[in-house]
């Protein structure tokens, strides 16, 4: 099967199917969006639902030889609610990135995958999720993997108070180039100031098997305009080298 048929197929069977905050609910509907930031929330959308979150991304790297501008547009994630407790996953990304005489454009890896609830807590122990994914060797050649890329994923959650609430996961996660692994661990620190207005600050680190461990930090808003639709503002940076390494992300997610 080629590529673009594969692609095809994928999308007619999830479409016609149809950072872990809630804050608008409707009836017995729960909004809920795992962007912005990296660390992803446990809930998962209710049966029957389908939820498209888009955004923009701008980030900056500088090079001791050159500055890398990186610009991701239609950053796209599909959530189907399977069950209520497992949704199916689909994302595609948009990439351009532009460096002192060389630009390249194209489209990133695509990445389908699942999130499955394992247990849902009213107390002090957490509800906990499990996200698999695959980054598939499918995209333009430069940006995709060479081979099927895995990740695994648990994702935790604690409602500290009424109003702040904790996530927080780990996983492994494979590049699709080599057998080695790298550790990926987030804190996500979220606070909801009423039902419209939250915000978030947020810890994500890479220790990989080989090579210097990667940290990282952001910070964001979101505004919930509708019962099922909301907006996001986000910034992050590269602990390593704070200065030379930044970003930027705007995006929406609403639910059908």
């Amino acid at each position: 099967m080629r590529k673009k048929e594969f692609f095809i197929v994928v999308m007619l069977l999830l479409i016609p199917s149809v950072r872990h905050v809630a804050f608008a609910q409707s009836g017995d509907f729960s909004f809920t969006a795992d962007r912005p930031g990296v660390a992803t929330g446990t809930d998962v959308l209710n049966k029957g639902l389908f939820q498209w979150e888009v955004g923009a991304a701008y980030d900056r790297t500088d090079n001791d030889d050159a500055v890398m501008h990186g610009y991701t547009f239609c950053n796209s994630l599909f959530r189907y609610g399977l069950t209520n407790t497992a949704e199916l996953r689909l994302e595609l990304n948009g990439v351009y990135e532009h460096s002192k005489g060389a630009d390249r454009t194209g489209l990133a890896p695509v990445i389908v995958g699942t999130k499955v609830k394992l247990y849902d807590s009213d107390n002090w122990l957490p509800t906990t999720s499990l996200l698999a994914t695959l980054a598939l060797p499918l995209g333009t050649k430069g940006f995709r993997p060479n081979n099927v890329a895995p990740s695994l994923y648990l994702l935790f959650a604690n409602n500290l108070t009424e109003k702040l609430s904790l996530d927080y996961n780990v996983g492994l996660e494979w590049d699709g180039e080599d057998a080695g692994q790298t550790v990926f661990a987030a804190a996500c620190l979220g606070y909801s100031f009423n039902n419209t207005f939250g915000a978030f600050v947020e810890s994500y680190n890479y220790f990989p098997r080989h090579g210097k461990a990667e940290w990282n930090a952001d910070c964001g808003v979101t505004v919930q305009v509708a019962p099922r639709v909301q907006l996001d503002l986000s910034g992050a940076m590269n602990l390593n080298h704070i200065g030379d390494m930044y970003g930027v992300s705007l995006g929406v997610a609403w639910t059908f």
